[in-house]
């Protein structure tokens, strides 16, 4: 089965943690993966919003090549976009854009999803 880049369901979680996992899960299964970019805290200084980005979003870098090994850029300017906000002691999962504009890729591709498993 082909990886579709789908966008994750719109629902609330108890932990940002629970809601970020389901995320980067879903995304791995989608061909792509995800990133916190930026946060907006209200005035008493609490965090109320986050927002994950595809991890290819941002600008195309330059290729260097002045190196042992070349080093090549990663990013396309995706707009992928969700929003986790924080009401009532719930994170709603909101998603702003849905598009990428890239094919997928296997999960191997994204270092979010190369994590070693945990010891016992």
């Amino acid at each position: 089965m082909e990886p579709d880049l789908a966008a994750p369901d719109e629902q609330a979680f108890d932990t940002f943690k629970d809601l970020q996992e389901y995320v980067q899960t879903f995304a791995k299964s989608h061909g792509y993966a995800v990133a916190i970019g930026r946060s907006r805290r209200n005035k008493k200084g609490e965090m109320k919003t986050k927002f994950l980005i595809c991890v290819k979003s941002g600008k195309v870098r330059d290729r260097v090549y002045d190196r042992q090994k070349p080093l090549i850029s990663q990013k396309t300017e995706c707009p992928f976009q969700c929003q986790a906000q924080l009401v009532d002691r719930h994170w709603i999962l909101s998603v702003a854009n849905s598009s990428h504009n890239y094919p997928t890729e296997e999960p191997i591709a994204f270092y979010q999803h190369r994590k070693l498993p945990e010891a016992i």
